[in-house]
């Protein structure tokens, strides 16, 4: 019992570890790759 709940919170804090690092490397990118867009306002 105690291994299956081990391995679902392992396999549910990998996920949103996952989710977390990927959401962060998309914002990163984004303000990298177009730095104009954000800091040039009309």
């Amino acid at each position: 019992m105690s291994e299956l709940i081990t391995m679902d919170y392992a396999q549910f804090a990998y996920v949103i570890g996952v989710g977390v690092v990927y959401l962060v490397a998309v914002l990163v990118y984004n303000a990298v790759k177009k730095p104009r867009e954000y800091t040039y306002d009309d």
